[in-house]
């Protein structure tokens, strides 16, 4: 197998998406993978979130779409990377969550999902489909594919950098997010502020909306991953 130097020293040297899914298809020979699917949330490129079909059958391409959802909702979740085997004998799953991962495992062979994560909340995952279905998959193997996916993901974000879509708050929005994110309530708020709850209320409501969020924890989190917050 390639090593993992020569590998992230071919992704820092591309100078474009396209570039960096040509490099990560030029290693699959030698890493055993017969198809990639990348899937990214959070942070979305022109309002819309990120899958590329990197390279693979078209067959695995519409499989591994079907199942983007799914899949990006565990991802989230943990740290490592896992096999679609392990993941549809979780007991967390429905029957119909199940009975969906056994097909879409069927369907990519032997399949890997790696977890990335990187600035301004913009989490996702990485899903191989190795060449070989029977192939062994041991920790150290786990863990090149997540130093090589990791490395890609963070490239990928660095070349899209300028078209990344931050909300953007008012002065006033960005003063009661800070106060929210310290725990403080809307009439805590509003007395720190000298303003009435309803208006504190209006402008968590607007917050709210910008960030996509539906409650205040959520809120705190997405504005840490924005770097909307100051530091402390």
């Amino acid at each position: 197998m390639q090593s993992i130097s020569d590998a992230i020293e071919c992704i820092i040297k591309v100078r474009s998406p396209e570039a960096l899914w040509e490099c990560l298809a030029t290693l699959s020979d030698a890493w055993e993978i017969a198809a990639a699917t990348y899937f990214t949330s959070g942070l979305s490129l022109d309002g819309e979130t990120t899958k590329q079909s990197l390279f693979g059958s078209d067959d695995h391409r519409q499989d591994i779409r079907l199942g983007a959802n799914q899949l990006a909702a565990k991802a989230r979740q943990v740290s490592s990377p896992f096999r679609l085997q392990d993941f549809h004998e979780e007991a967390t799953l429905t029957e119909a969550k199940r009975k969906f991962l056994l097909e879409l495992e069927e369907a990519a062979d032997n399949a890997v999902v790696v977890p990335v994560f990187g600035p301004l909340s913009q989490s996702g995952y990485f899903l191989f489909t190795l060449a070989t279905p029977d192939r062994v998959i041991d920790d150290a193997y786990l863990m090149a594919l997540q130093c090589v996916a990791q490395m890609t993901h963070l490239r990928y974000l660095d070349l899209c950098h300028d078209q990344f879509d931050i909300p953007q708050l008012s002065p006033r929005e960005h003063e009661i997010l800070d106060w929210v994110a310290q725990g403080k309530s809307n009439s805590v708020i509003a007395e720190i502020l000298g303003i009435s709850a309803n208006t504190v209320d209006s402008y968590i409501r607007r917050i709210f909306n910008k960030l996509g969020v539906s409650d205040r924890v959520t809120a705190a989190v997405n504005a840490v991953g924005y770097g909307l917050l100051p530091h402390r």
